[in-house]
């Protein structure tokens, strides 16, 4: 008969440390987490700055003391963890390597149990709260751009607009026809603004980029790479040298990347020429945007290429529901 192993205790804080408060949980919930044993990929997590950059646990709490990392409370059914825990949107996600004992509660977290990133924000009325588990903001606007997309393609297939024998098909109302370009520009948008968080989500914290301008060595820090670089600089070239892998320009996602980039900056910069209305509207924003792709479609690839070459793998990558990665071959 084996013997039981015994949860591992977790040092706890010292009260007599300067500056230290006992009481306050993200004080406790630091040194948890600094000494709780994870499996390889939250390690690889802890490392790499997948928590907002930070470098370490301490690290990201001393930058966001308004932000805690908590071992999430699960339901459980046997064996099989809760899927509210596991939901791909979130923005971290990582498993307890051994049982562990918090030393401020004395209870028992499990091996296999979720911790998650979560925050804590104020609301309009005194003293109140909102606590939630942080997302991934390229998770939201993929489901975003997904969902928008899956609206207006419903609308046009109740309407036979993509496949019919009437020679003209018809919205049934004004208000049908705004909503499904309401959702075709949301998705769009949506869907780049997907790529663009990624990109600036993963260019690390202490990287400079050194460009040639008119002759000069120009040097930017990140905040600067973020504003000033446009996102096709940043995928093809900043990242590609910050990671040291391979850029996607020579991939075939770049076409795809390349364009819903057109057609966002058309919505976002709309000209007057494009919303002509008067005959035979070919060409026009109007025209394109019915016949356009899934958003989604043209927006995975790129981000599939370069999820793959990272060691932090993301929940979107791995377990998003729609427009999944090819099986690596």
């Amino acid at each position: 008969m084996l013997a039981q192993a015994t949860p591992r205790r977790l040092p706890a804080p010292s009260p007599g440390a300067r500056g230290h408060d006992p009481a306050t949980p993200a004080r406790l919930i630091q040194r948890f987490l600094c000494t709780l044993a994870l499996d390889a990929e939250a390690r690889q997590h802890w490392r790499e700055g997948a928590f907002s950059g930070a470098k370490t646990v301490c690290t990201f709490m001393r930058q966001a003391c308004a932000i805690a990392i908590i071992a999430h409370h699960m339901k459980k059914s046997g064996d099989r963890l809760d899927d509210d825990a596991k939901d791909w949107r979130l923005h971290t996600q990582a498993k307890v390597a051994e049982d562990a004992i918090l030393p401020w509660s004395g209870q028992v977290v499990k091996k296999g149990t979720i911790i998650t990133q979560a925050v804590t924000v104020p609301l309009a009325a005194k003293k109140r709260t909102l606590f939630f588990h942080v997302p991934n903001a390229t998770a939201l606007f993929l489901s975003m751009a997904h969902r928008e997309f899956q609206a207006a393609r419903t609308i046009g297939e109740e309407r036979d607009i993509f496949a019919g024998l009437a020679k003209q098909a018809n919205f049934a109302s004004n208000d049908e026809m705004a909503r499904y370009f309401e959702s075709m520009f949301t998705s769009v948008i949506a869907a780049y603004t997907a790529i663009e968080a990624f990109a600036n989500e993963v260019i690390p914290d202490d990287f400079c980029y050194t460009r040639e301008r008119n002759g000069v060595a120009e040097t930017l820090r990140k905040d600067a790479i973020e504003r000033r670089l446009a996102l096709s600089e940043k995928l093809g070239v900043v990242i590609p040298e910050a990671l040291k892998i391979a850029s996607p320009r020579s991939h075939r996602s770049w076409q795809d990347f390349h364009r819903l980039e057109k057609m966002r900056d058309r919505l976002i910069h709309m000209k007057s020429a494009d919303r002509k209305a008067t005959g035979l509207s070919k060409g026009t924003i109007w025209h394109d945007i019915v016949l356009f792709p899934s958003p989604t479609a043209l927006a995975t690839p790129i981000l599939d290429f370069l999820a793959s070459k990272i060691d932090v793998k993301r929940s979107w990558h791995l377990s998003r529901p729609f427009d999944k990665p090819p099986k690596p071959t």
